[in-house]
């Protein structure tokens, strides 16, 4: 046996849905829940009957891109990034949005770190060879011992 909600408390049960949920209707936006509302920090109005040409004018295209990944912007020049689902039926196309901001900081993070750790690498990544800083480092310990001790010190560079 199934029992249909009320829409008012469908409607409320949508909104407070810890994600977005964006329904698209004849290419404009139809309905925007109000999780999605507060992350764009606009208004209902502001989105609906809003279509793709109407919204590459606004801050809203990327809601009509094809990228899964969006990167946006709020008015206080945070960025924030969501991942978008899309279901599509015959009469709606829906999209689906999560925040996934704290995720992107961290990929970012470990790229940061990694290339901080290339840096202090002493061996070439390709060859297996000892890169500059390396053989700058030995080389540097050679001619401090041979000052130190007064012995001639002859250094090759081959090209």
């Amino acid at each position: 046996m199934s029992t249909q909600l009320a829409p008012a408390v469908l409607n409320k049960t949508l909104d407070n849905l810890p994600m977005g949920i964006t329904i698209f209707s004849d290419g404009k936006i139809h309905w925007v829940n109000g999780w999605l509302l507060k992350k764009l920090q606009t208004s209902l109005d502001c989105l609906v009957g809003l279509s793709k040409a109407q919204a590459t004018k606004t801050d809203f295209a990327a809601l009509f891109g094809d990228d899964e990944t969006l990167r946006l912007t709020n008015s206080e020049n945070q960025t924030y990034w969501l991942y978008r689902e899309t279901s599509s039926s015959q009469e709606h196309e829906i999209h689906y949005f999560q925040d996934i901001t704290s995720l992107m900081l961290v990929i970012e993070d470990r790229n940061q770190l990694r290339l901080e750790a290339a840096a202090q690498s002493i061996k070439d990544p390709a060859t297996g060879l000892l890169n500059k800083s390396a053989i700058l480092q030995a080389l540097d310990l050679q001619v401090s011992r041979s000052r130190r001790y007064q012995n001639p010190l002859s250094v090759v560079k081959l090209s």
